[in-house]
């Protein structure tokens, strides 16, 4: 079973040095945002494009956690501080549309909790769970309009700290906030120092992800097997397997495999991108695109595949400012930043936007069924044997949000 993921986005918002938030949204009744869910994914790729050549291994980010809390900042962003926040995210210039559509969107994914599987098991039960919290200054003269978009659009609510007089206890209470939002999986989001005694508004938002394969791997099939590195070194790692009936393309022109694992309740899915040569994972991932993924999923068909897997975790521990400058939010992060949506002056500026993500991805669930199904089946299989490093996305079937992205390059790291 893939079990968890947990992602992490927090905005530092100082007086005339700092600023930041993030959020998690309600919608408009009965409306769809397809629109918006391609426009987050565009992001993603974006921000991907930036990330793989800064961390050279394992990398996993949740991009609707990071676009989120970038979108409030827009809301709370005026005049040319606002337009290049739309720039990167590609977003129209009418703000209360993007808050209707944001929370449409993320309404619509969380908060969820579905059983996918049998009455009763823990185990199937399907969960998406978006939280969201704004940390203050206390007696800072937030606009009562900001405070409002926060609360309606984002659900979230305002706690209020000493950042001015104890920073460290503010820092460690939101640490703590978060640790608790992710089961201990996210114990210190913000690092020493990033709280400073100018610090006037940080907005947490942590999403919590667990989910039950739809067809299990049986741990008893899962067998030590050689995993090729990108520098030619081959180590053994636990290899899963199944044989079973699954959504696979083989793109030969393209020059990889495609394989999409559903999960049980049908909500959300597991898209690999295996390179057929060992040494392709750097021309992928500078082909993949939005409109790409879409047309190479449009290619799966069901078909008998031996799935050849390794047990992989991947983590994010991310500062993004740079990043965010390199792709044209510069002024956001300047003493020329305006900000005054969210004070009525321009106090504020972005400081840091840090970003944890974690996912661990094993054979857990109802274990032997539908292997023992699949082992059945007399029709030969396609082979996908995920032996050498390959990208994954973790997509929303609802609206085709990515919510999360990344590459595995060494399973055992």
């Amino acid at each position: 079973m893939e079990r968890f993921r947990w992602a992490v986005t927090a905005l530092l918002v100082c007086g005339g040095s700092l600023a930041g938030w993030w959020g998690a949204v309600p919608a408009l009744a009965g409306e769809k945002p397809p629109a918006m869910a391609t426009t987050t994914n565009r992001f993603a790729f974006d921000l991907f494009d930036r990330l793989r050549d800064q961390q050279a291994e394992n990398l996993a980010v949740s991009p609707i956690s990071i676009y989120s809390a970038l979108a409030m900042a827009y809301s709370g962003a005026q005049g040319e501080t606002q337009a290049e926040i739309a720039r990167v995210l590609r977003l129209p210039p009418d703000s209360e549309r993007v808050q209707a559509e944001m929370g449409a969107l993320i309404r619509q994914l969380g908060p969820r909790a579905k059983n996918g599987c049998a009455a009763g098991d823990p185990k199937a039960e399907y969960r998406f769970h978006i939280a969201n919290r704004l940390w203050g200054q206390a007696g800072y003269p937030f606009q009562p309009p900001f405070l409002s978009t926060i609360r309606d659009h984002y659900l979230g609510g305002l706690g209020q700290v000493d950042f001015a007089h104890q920073p460290e206890p503010a820092r460690q209470e939101i640490n703590s906030w978060v640790a608790g939002q992710t089961e201990g999986k996210i114990p210190e989001l913000i690092a020493e120092g990033l709280i400073r005694p100018d610090t006037r508004l940080v907005l947490t938002n942590a999403i919590y992800f667990k989910a039950p394969w739809a067809r299990p791997f049986d741990p008893k099939l899962t067998k030590k097997g050689p995993f090729h590195l990108r520098d030619g070194r081959r180590i053994p790692v636990p290899m899963m397997f199944q044989n079973s009936e699954l959504k696979y393309a083989s793109l030969d022109k393209e020059g990889f495999d495609l394989l999409e694992l559903d999960y049980a309740s049908g909500h959300a899915s597991m898209i690999l991108l295996l390179p057929k040569e060992v040494g392709g994972l750097r021309e992928l991932e500078a082909a993949v695109s939005v409109e790409k993924l879409a047309r190479w999923r449009g290619a799966l068909e069901k078909q008998q595949v031996a799935v050849f897997l390794p047990r992989f975790r991947a983590t994010a521990d991310l500062e993004l400012a740079k990043v965010l400058k390199a792709m044209g939010m510069g002024l956001a992060f300047s003493d020329q930043a305006d900000f005054s949506g969210m004070t009525g002056r321009k106090d504020l500026s972005l400081s840091e936007v840090v970003h944890q993500a974690f996912i661990e991805v094993d054979e857990e669930g109802t274990v032997a069924a539908a292997a023992t199904a699949g082992m059945m089946l007399r029709s030969l299989p396609a082979v996908f044997r995920a032996d050498h490093p390959f990208l994954f996305a973790i997509r929303d079937n609802g609206t085709g949000t990515i919510t999360f992205l990344g590459r595995i390059t060494n399973p055992a790291s």
